[in-house]
């Protein structure tokens, strides 16, 4: 049990003190803060000489997925026999759940999902980053199994793609703002992000380069290795 204030002597009287007063390391702003407050804008090589070097962040990768998989499978209505009995509604409000997993483990804000209706089947979900949501097409199909269908795991897989564009979007972001530098995951990955968003191709621009760009890529694996660990 610690002492009380009265029984320290002098000199502890005054280390005491010395601490209540001292500000805390990581909360004085660095130099690039500064300059961001006062207009200076970020460069890549700014960027790389004041954030933290990564080696090698495929094992907070590989972490982070598995504890969002154990998440996900205590989701009762992720189950392929209760995601059958589900109308739309709680369709919607188990990849909401799912959505809270995935946030959780990574430290990542949750946009809100909705279902809605987007005039075509091909497409199968969105993230607006104008209006940070992702949105579910109501008659998205593909493979011939409908996206809100009987069976969960097109649904899931679809929710994560558009779920980590989100990330990306946030990462990217961070990366953009130097006050937010001690925020990002990946500083190299962040900036490639960055740099892809800013370029980035439609699918009826250019098929090929549109699946193929870094952001796109990484949606798809993120996605299919996370559905890999639900339901496989």
């Amino acid at each position: 049990m610690p002492r009380d204030w009265r029984e320290l002597d002098e000199d502890e009287l005054r280390e005491l003190e010395k601490a209540e007063h001292e500000i805390p390391r990581g909360w004085r702003p660095n130099p690039e803060t500064l300059r961001a407050i006062e207009g200076e804008a970020r460069t890549p090589e700014k960027a790389r000489e004041v954030l933290p070097s990564v080696t090698d962040t495929s094992d907070l990768e590989e972490t982070r997925l598995d504890t969002a998989a154990e998440g996900l499978k205590q989701i009762e209505w992720l189950k392929p026999e209760a995601w059958s009995q589900l109308d739309e509604y709680q369709r919607r409000v188990a990849l909401d759940l799912a959505g809270r997993e995935l946030s959780e483990a990574y430290h990542h804000p949750k946009p809100p999902v909705m279902i809605s209706d987007q005039g075509d089947e091909t497409t199968l979900g969105v993230y607006d980053d104008s209006d940070y949501g992702i949105f579910m097409n109501r008659a998205g199909e593909a493979n011939n199994e409908k996206l809100l269908g009987d069976d969960p795991e097109l649904a899931l897989r679809t929710y994560a793609h558009e779920w980590r564009h989100s990330y990306q979007w946030e990462q990217a972001t961070r990366w953009e703002k130097p006050q937010f530098m001690r925020l990002i995951d990946d500083p190299d990955q962040a900036m490639q992000w960055s740099e892809n968003i800013r370029n980035y191709k439609e699918p009826d621009e250019d098929y090929d380069a549109y699946r193929n760009q870094s952001v796109e890529r990484d949606a798809r694996n993120f996605a299919d290795k996370l559905v890999r660990r639900v339901y496989r």
